[in-house]
């Protein structure tokens, strides 16, 4: 049985434990609607409330794979709601390597895997300047005109309320560093609308 695919075209601000409760879900005082908390379902009943109900808001925990957590049913072969990676950003990084480049100015480059929105990328030096980036709907970023120096890298997600900091990367004259490093967040929670995702995959 086929995965059942979807994406969170609209995360929102609105915090999850702000919400009055209202039964296993909760009511979301600014917009006045139900919060479905996908937890609570399971992959078929996700796929009838939003054939149902198109445009749901939910809240969802995503793990590092992009699988949603949703209700176990049963044992064999288990059905699993995968968020769709290139609708948002997410969460690894990588150690720093070096390659040179033929300019004064360095580079900060990198991947945010496998799901975050509205993620930023800031480099800070030990003088307050920054320099930052957004993170593409690829899960790329690159932040460019680095002057030479050491800066701490914070990755920082609106959606998932997250951020994280990899300190010490050294950019040297003309020097583009990649970060690869992995964050401590094994969940992201997003609330917003959830609509399946139709696309060829």
């Amino acid at each position: 049985m086929a995965d059942l695919r979807v994406t969170f075209p609209s995360p929102c601000g609105e915090r999850w434990e702000a919400m009055t409760p209202a039964g296993c879900h909760r009511a979301c005082a600014k917009c006045d609607r139900v919060v479905h908390d996908l937890a609570q379902y399971d992959v078929a009943d996700v796929e009838k409330l939003l054939r149902d109900e198109p445009g749901s808001c939910v809240r969802a925990s995503i793990d590092a794979s992009g699988t949603v957590a949703t209700k176990a049913v049963g044992h064999g072969n288990i059905r699993r709601m995968v968020a769709v990676v290139g609708a948002s950003a997410g969460l690894l990084m990588s150690p720093p390597v070096l390659a040179g480049h033929q300019r004064k100015d360095g580079a900060i480059i990198g991947s945010v895997l496998p799901y975050r929105d509205k993620t930023m990328v800031t480099a800070k030096d030990g003088n307050g300047n920054f320099y930052r980036a957004k993170v593409k709907s690829n899960g790329r970023y690159h932040i460019k005109h680095v002057p030479p120096g050491v800066y701490d890298v914070e990755f920082s997600s609106k959606d998932c309320d997250a951020s994280w900091v990899v300190p010490g990367i050294t950019v040297g004259a003309g020097e583009v560093v990649t970060t690869d490093e992995s964050d401590n967040n094994e969940f992201c929670i997003v609330v917003g609308l959830l609509e399946i995702d139709n696309g060829e995959g």
